[in-house]
């Protein structure tokens, strides 16, 4: 409650949101909390269930887009993908940000340089694989 105090989040919402943390995630949207939706950035990085997709995108302009705008993005991670240039030359797939997101992102902030490098070594061990 001091958190929600020092942060200025009503009571009763915080004591929802509190609620819902400590449910199994198929029951969390039975907790309505009014005014949603109510993620700061720094929570929505933190909720798994919230991660986008990409490989469901079929548009690659609405992916590169929703890349760009996604929290749970590293930043150098978009700063490789903001570039014309890779979506052009490496055409990335929606399963490839995936595996950069999930696998590589957990290890640091990274710099453009080293996202390259992920990229390719995941080609590459996608490419031995067939």
């Amino acid at each position: 409650m001091r958190l929600a105090k020092d942060f200025e989040i009503p009571e009763t919402r915080a004591v929802l949101m509190w609620i819902r943390s400590r449910l199994p995630e198929e029951y969390q949207h039975l907790v309505q909390i009014k005014d949603e939706p109510f993620l700061l950035e720094e929570q929505a990085e933190y909720a798994p269930s919230r991660k986008k997709d990409y490989a469901k995108f079929t548009n690659r302009e609405e992916m590169k887009e929703a890349v760009l705008k996604d929290v749970k993005i590293p930043k150098e991670l978009k700063n490789f993908l903001k570039s014309d240039e890779v979506w052009l030359i490496y055409k990335p797939t929606g399963t490839e940000i995936n595996l950069l997101r999930d696998r590589f992102g957990d290890l640091g902030p990274g710099n453009v340089d080293a996202w390259r490098e992920a990229f390719r070594v995941i080609r590459m061990f996608k490419s031995s694989a067939k």
